[in-house]
């Protein structure tokens, strides 16, 4: 078994590493620049290692320099409180996490934090939720775009509150839950695709936020929208197991939206 603790205090490198086992990479929380990159794990249930729910993570970082986390392939058994990536960026810091393949565990790439972060084009499947993030703290500015997300037990990706970040790109599909679940404000969220999930393709409970170009196939319900102010524009619906597309709560602005071959209702803006 290893957990590795690194301080970025000065500056660290961690790349092209090769590990089978029990593994776990923590930034100490130092000020300087991190970047993990090229590194291969086989890991099991990181409970074992007798580290706290809150550090089961292969990798994990709060420091308070700038991170990187790119093109590591993380694979796991899916356990209680486990995570293949997890990031708390703290105010003034960017982390960033991009092109990692990841699969088996509780949360592909867990989040959280005040500061900054960029989670974009990266493969998650076979876990209980595929990409986590801002489930009690605010997301301001954040990045999530080009992600797939494949076979999750729950959410494929999910936004618990986010202020003015951009979901973009991103394909789910084959959620236990919904798809896209999305929480906030001034959310810009465009060209995302959902298929094959059971819950919602993509549901939003959002205020002033902008639906462009999204699409839900197959899912048990297409597209669902809460809250005031939101404009959605040329977002398709088509055969999913009930309605295709729902706007709720008032000054919705719409533009060219359809529902085709839905269950239910196909399109119904309230």
């Amino acid at each position: 078994l290893a957990v590795v603790e690194v301080s970025s205090r000065d500056g660290a490198r961690v790349l092209a590493c090769r590990a089978e086992g029990v593994t776990q990479l923590e930034d100490a929380g130092g000020s300087a620049d991190l970047r993990v990159a090229d590194n291969r794990v086989t890991s099991v249930d990181l409970r074992e290692t007798g580290a706290p729910a809150a550090h089961a993570s292969v990798i994990r970082s709060a420091g308070a320099g700038d991170v990187s986390i790119e093109r590591n392939v993380l694979g796991g058994e899916r356990g209680t409180g486990t995570a293949g990536v997890e990031i708390r960026p703290p105010e003034g810091a960017l982390h960033r996490v991009s092109r990692n393949r990841i699969s088996g565990y509780a949360d592909g790439i867990l989040g959280e934090g005040p500061g900054r972060a960029d989670v974009s084009r990266n493969r998650v499947e076979r876990c209980t939720n595929g990409i986590n993030l801002a489930g009690a703290v605010t997301a301001v500015d954040w990045d999530v775009t080009g992600n797939r997300v494949n076979d999750v037990l729950a959410v494929g990706l999910f936004l618990g509150d986010g202020d003015g970040c951009r979901v973009r790109e991103n394909d789910v599909r084959r959620a236990g839950g919904d798809g896209i679940n999305l929480g906030g404000v001034f959310l810009d969220v465009r060209r995302n695709r959902a298929r094959f999930d059971a819950g919602t393709g993509l549901f939003g409970e959002t205020a002033s936020s902008d639906y462009y170009f999204n699409k839900a196939k197959r899912c048990g319900k297409g597209i669902r929208v809460q809250g005031t102010g939101n404009r959605l524009k040329r977002n398709r619906a088509s055969k999913n197991f009930g309605d295709g597309l729902v706007s709720t709560g008032g000054n919705v602005n719409v533009e060219g939206n359809r529902g085709r071959k839905n269950g239910g209702v196909q399109v119904s803006i309230h």
